[in-house]
């Protein structure tokens, strides 16, 4: 496997979080358009959508519904970790989206 991964354990689960390629990130990008938006993906966590953080961790949507906020943080903390440039963009991107003002109508 290429790229950096941290394994973390939860309970008597153990999660290997990876870090994306380029295409990956893409493509995740790309499945965003046109889904309505998910507010706990989106707000749970500050900064962090985890539909990415599924796929950094391979943690299918039902296991993750199951999951307490506290395992969520250790899982999001190892994503973090080896996706760091990945969240940077995140940041960027909303910061660029708050910045922009709405045209007058």
């Amino acid at each position: 496997m290429r790229g950096m991964t941290k394994v973390i354990q939860l309970g008597d689960q153990e999660i290997t979080v990876r870090e994306l390629a380029v295409w990956e990130v893409r493509n995740w990008i790309a499945s965003l358009s046109g889904q309505e938006v998910d507010l706990v993906d989106e707000l749970l966590i500050d900064g962090v959508q985890l539909s990415a953080v599924r796929l950094m961790a391979g943690i299918s949507k039902e296991d993750m519904e199951q999951m307490m906020p506290s395992e969520l943080d250790k899982v999001v903390d190892a994503a973090k970790q080896v996706n760091h440039r990945f969240f940077t963009m995140v940041d960027r991107v909303v910061a660029a989206s708050r910045s922009i003002k709405p045209v007058p109508t």
